[in-house]
């Protein structure tokens, strides 16, 4: 899990509660505000899948690359 992950999963569920106090108490702005906020956390939280994602795409490429270096090497070495 990385910050952004973290940071939009803290907004997320601050979201809800502020959402659910608004609700009980029956402020409708204090509502829409933790509805908004936990949009953003979740828009966030996207983000920081996408990050990890790409992430672990181009850790995945240098590996095939390192691979690749390594198979033609081994080849050459025996003969």
């Amino acid at each position: 899990m990385n910050k952004t992950q973290i940071q939009g999963l803290a907004k997320n569920i601050f979201g809800i509660v502020q959402a659910g106090v608004g609700q009980f108490l029956g402020n409708k702005e204090l509502q829409m505000s933790g509805l908004q906020k936990h949009s953003a956390g979740k828009a966030k939280m996207a983000l920081g899948d996408a990050r990890e994602i790409i992430k672990y795409a181009v850790n995945e490429k240098r590996n095939q690359n390192k691979q690749a270096l390594i198979i033609p090497l081994q080849l050459t070495s025996h003969r």
